[in-house]
């Protein structure tokens, strides 16, 4: 199954690209600001700024997509 890191996933948009794309890929939510919980869905708050810490996050992840 093809991996996509889902960058805004707390926003409008990324939210429901999240619930939409997760039928038929494996999400990786990833959020900076606004925190939220949703049941089921595990997202990763990651600082976009702290620029080492996005790369180590998406070499661990290998996504297809971002």
């Amino acid at each position: 199954m093809k991996k996509i890191v889902i960058i805004g996933s707390s926003g409008f948009l990324g939210l429901n690209l999240c619930f939409k794309l997760s039928k038929n890929y494996k999400i990786f939510p990833v959020i900076n600001k606004k925190r939220i919980k949703i049941k089921n869905k595990n997202f990763t708050y990651i600082n976009l700024k702290e620029e080492k810490k996005f790369i180590n996050y998406l070499k661990k992840i290998e996504p297809d997509y971002l």
